[in-house]
């Protein structure tokens, strides 16, 4: 059953202000009628829709886990190993278009809540998308994919925070390069 418009709009309206606020100062200072006032909505119409400001964030960070989830969709998981490239851009465009919440969100987490999901995300997406076609048994499988998805994800998550100076096609083609060849198979 769909949402009411009015219901998907009032929801879209407290999230917005949330986003724009957290870009203006720290999460532990936002308010419940900060947000509300955003909005334009009362207070009771933010708690009628969240219980608490954390239960609005854990749905924030479910859309961007779901985002990076359905990225997965069509990829052929056995080219992707061979060339992570294409599997890396599509994560670093959606990282890219939600960059200001989601590099909050990593930084308000002090347990990479939102970090750990969208990697667990990724490794479940990539172990259900080879339909078998991944010849490893599972704990080799679990140790290169957290391996290699930690490693992708610290490396965005660096670049996120940081001040952005090398291109992202730069870091998406290091990532992709160090997760097809590692370290030895990077030239300076």
């Amino acid at each position: 059953m769909n949402e009411d418009r009015r219901v998907q709009k009032t929801r879209q309206a407290i999230q917005n202000a949330f986003v724009e606020l957290i870009t203006e100062k720290n999460y532990p200072e936002i308010t419940v009628k900060e947000i509300a006032d955003r909005a334009n909505v009362n207070r009771k119409t933010f708690y009628n829709h969240y219980a608490d400001i954390n239960a609005l964030v854990a749905e924030l960070e479910t859309a961007i886990v779901r985002a990076f989830d359905e990225a997965m969709e069509g990829i052929d998981v056995q080219r992707a190993l061979r060339d992570p490239e294409e599997l890396c851009s599509r994560f670093l465009a959606i990282g890219y278009s939600c960059r200001e919440l989601l590099s909050h969100l990593m930084n308000i987490r002090y347990d990479d809540r939102t970090v750990a999901r969208i990697a667990q995300a990724l490794k479940d997406s990539i172990r259900k998308s080879s339909g078998g076609e991944i010849r490893m048994d599972d704990q080799t499988f679990d140790i290169l994919m957290e391996f290699a998805v930690a490693g992708m994800l610290q490396t965005y998550q660096t670049w996120f925070m940081g001040d952005r100076r090398q291109p992202v096609e730069e870091v998406t083609l290091l990532v992709s390069n160090l997760i097809v060849s590692g370290i030895s198979g990077m030239r300076a």
